[in-house]
């Protein structure tokens, strides 16, 4: 609904496709079930204030992309169940207890290649297999936030690895892999948006 004042939306409303909200402040009520494929709420400096007590949003077949522009907080004040696909592109605050210990992280299988690039924001858990001897090139797409490279030594072995300039070791000294056939070496890595600051665990069986 176009207009400056604030739009309230409360119990019981269904907002079928069309539905928007240009208001500068969005209040949803308890129980708002929004049955479109579209629902802009737009204002830069607006609120979107969301106290229901079930949201949902999309249908069993979509995603919800989430990329507000807002300057100010979005804020959850429920417990929600999210079922499909949630794309964050703008910060998300949570002040209450987090338990992600039904979740699965995304993780991914890096190519091996003369050059090994890992664009991070495939998954933050890696895993390459060294089919010779090799170069891991700085990252793409890396965040602040913590992340873990498996290294897999072919069934020849033997392999080895140079790092680019991004990764930074204990007082400088890159790690030497486990060279046996098949070994397996943990590294573990701590980013600043910039640098990889990592640790190793190798031969892990």
């Amino acid at each position: 609904m176009p207009g400056d004042t604030p739009f309230y939306a409360k119990n019981g409303l269904v907002a079928n496709t069309g539905f928007i909200a240009n208001s500068t402040q969005v209040t949803l009520g308890a129980n708002i079930t929004v049955n479109t494929s579209a629902m802009g709420i737009s204002g830069s400096t607006a609120n979107l204030i969301i106290n229901s007590t079930a949201l949902f949003i999309g249908n069993s077949t979509q995603n919800v992309v989430i990329t507000s522009t807002f300057t100010a907080a979005v804020n959850l004040n429920s417990t929600y169940t999210w079922t499909n696909t949630h794309t964050f592109n703008s910060t998300v605050t949570l002040n209450g207890t987090v338990n992600d210990g039904a979740a699965t992280f995304q993780s991914q299988v890096v190519t091996d290649a003369a050059t090994i690039t890992a664009n991070c924001a495939n998954g933050r858990v890696m895993t390459v297999t060294l089919g010779g001897n090799r170069t891991f090139a700085n990252c793409t797409a890396q965040t602040v936030g913590t992340y873990i490279l498996h290294v897999v030594q072919d069934a020849t072995g033997g392999r080895t690895l140079t790092w680019g300039g991004m990764y930074k070791w204990p007082q400088g000294t890159a790690p030497v892999l486990s060279t046996g056939a098949n070994k397996r070496d943990i590294l573990s890595f701590i980013c600043d948006g910039t640098n990889m600051y990592g640790s190793f665990m190798p031969d892990v069986r």
